[in-house]
């Protein structure tokens, strides 16, 4: 069986000034880098959900 993993990393935090929350740094990456490093080597495919800019 095949899995595939999906991110949902898009939408404006506009209480955290209108940027990416996507992009927001934690601890030196961007949240999504995060996201990213720990689902993709559990899943067959990923599938990203993101603004233009991520």
């Amino acid at each position: 069986m095949k899995v595939t993993g999906l991110i949902l990393a898009g939408g404006l935090g506009r209480r955290m000034g209108g940027r990416d929350k996507g992009l927001q740094p934690f601890r030196g990456k961007p949240m999504a880098a995060w996201s990213i490093e720990r689902l993709a080597p559990q899943v067959d495919a990923l599938i990203i959900n993101a603004n233009q800019n991520l």
